[in-house]
């Protein structure tokens, strides 16, 4: 009997050396939470034992290294313009090592907005692979990934997001996305949930 396709796929939103290496603009910023839930550790290990028994997609981001295509707009992308970060070909705007995407993986090489779903082919790619369900990990909990949950509700998917594999700029900002605003577009778990109902 041929075994069924899975109909849930993992999303890593932004798995790139700006959150996740020492040297990344970004890594300060979230150490408050991920000391306390142990998300980089969390990634690593949820792409290790999840590859091979469901799809899982890489949602990188990254922009022109004179930031043209961003420098006019304000909110949080000022801070990436300000820090220099995620240009094209940088160090900051690959993928940590640890989290590099393997030959079966997919990578969404066209995000440049806040929600993967915006201006991306993920929504085609997904529904041509009959996924109905998606769950989500990476950075910032309460930007990308909680915005990401809100499209992905839209286009109408069942949604999770692995709360201890994200991380905000703030434990309050954490606490707040993971209890008040992502519970109204997902299902919220944590890694070990999320790796034992699989």
């Amino acid at each position: 009997m041929a075994q069924k396709a899975p109909d849930t796929a993992l999303l890593l939103i932004e798995t790139l050396n700006e959150f996740m290496h020492p040297g990344g603009a970004f890594h300060a910023g979230i150490q408050a939470v991920a000391r306390r839930n142990g998300c980089l550790a969390n990634l690593v290990e949820l792409a290790r034992r999840a590859r091979g028994r469901l799809p899982l997609i890489y949602a990188p981001i990254a922009f022109e290294p004179t930031y043209a295509d961003i420098a006019s707009r304000e909110g949080i992308l000022t801070g990436v313009v300000q820090r220099r970060a995620l240009a094209r070909g940088s160090f900051g705007a690959r993928f940590f090592q640890e989290m590099a995407p393997q030959p079966d993986d997919l990578v969404i090489e066209d995000k440049r907005g806040i929600s993967v779903f915006h201006g991306t082919s993920l929504d085609r790619l997904l529904r041509a692979r009959g996924i109905r369900r998606v769950a989500l990990a990476g950075f910032l909990t309460n930007v990308c990934v909680e915005s990401s949950a809100r499209s992905a509700y839209d286009f109408g998917y069942h949604v999770t997001v692995i709360a201890d594999a994200t991380a905000a700029n703030s434990v309050e900002e954490q606490h707040f996305a993971e209890t008040r605003t992502l519970p109204y577009f997902a299902r919220v778990v944590s890694t070990e949930a999320f790796l034992a109902a699989l």
